[in-house]
This record gives C-alpha cells, sequence and structure tokens, in this order.
C-alpha cells in the first residue's frame, strides 16, 4: 500500500470524538460522562503534531485515547480510540479490509479488543507495532 506522506491529513476534531463517544455510550445503553476534556484536547495535538504518516498519527491518536491521565472519558476509552482511528483513515482514503469483519464478535474479540486491552495495559507501547497492525487491517480507496 502506498503511504502518502505529502498528502493533506483531514483531522478529527475535538466534537467530533466527543460525538463518537456519546454514541458508543448510547449504543450500549450507558450515561455519557466527560470528565476532562482538556486531555481530550491534548490528544488530538499530538497527532496532529506527530511527524509521520497518516498510520502514524492514527497509532498516537489510539494509543493516546486508551492511556491518557487523567482520563478524558469515564468510560469507554478503548472503543472511542478505535472507532476515532477508523473514522481518521476513513476521511483520509484508508476503509477498513473487510467490513463484514466489524460484525463478527469473534474477530473483533481476538483482534480489536485484545489488541487495545495489551495497549491499556502497556504492553505495546511502540507506534510502528501499533502503525504495522493498523496497516493489516486498512486498504486505499
Amino acid at each position: 500500500m502506498a503511504i502518502h506522506k505529502d498528502q493533506t491529513i483531514n483531522y478529527l476534531e475535538k466534537d467530533e470524538i466527543l460525538d463518537i463517544y456519546k454514541n458508543i455510550m448510547k449504543h450500549y445503553s450507558r450515561v455519557h460522562k466527560i470528565s476532562n476534556t482538556e486531555k481530550l484536547d491534548e490528544v488530538i495535538k499530538k497527532a496532529k503534531e506527530y511527524t509521520g504518516d497518516i498510520f502514524e498519527k492514527a497509532s498516537v491518536l489510539i494509543k493516546e485515547l486508551v492511556t491518557a491521565k487523567p482520563r478524558p472519558f469515564v468510560d469507554g476509552h478503548k472503543r472511542v480510540a478505535w472507532i476515532s482511528a477508523v473514522r481518521f483513515l476513513e476521511i483520509n482514503g484508508y476503509h477498513f479490509f473487510d467490513t463484514s469483519k466489524l460484525e463478527d464478535i469473534d474477530f473483533i474479540g481476538k483482534n480489536i479488543v485484545l489488541y487495545l486491552v495489551q495497549i491499556q495495559q502497556k504492553r505495546i507501547t511502540n507506534i510502528n507495532q501499533i502503525r504495522a497492525w493498523l496497516l493489516s487491517l486498512f486498504i486505499e480507496s
């Protein structure tokens, strides 16, 4: 897959990530409680300022949302991180390799959730490792 470092990058803004969070909490019938919007601003800024390609920036977004202290949200960090990264890559011309897999509970559990838990537990901390994982899941449009 060709990664275009000089392409114009479209970023998610805070309101978009907050909408993702609210929709996730609504989907799971949970009350959405935002605990630290300033931290969310920091996460977005880190992803924007990170020098690297689109997949490195998506990796920073995931890592920072999953591991942020203090947490921007009371619940749902891994889900918000995943959906935000998917959306970020989509608006920049990359799509999940097989959308039918997004409804496959086994695939999601073994390939997405477990990976995000490893990031949360700081077993995976390297941006290039997260980047390689994302590259295996997305194709260019």
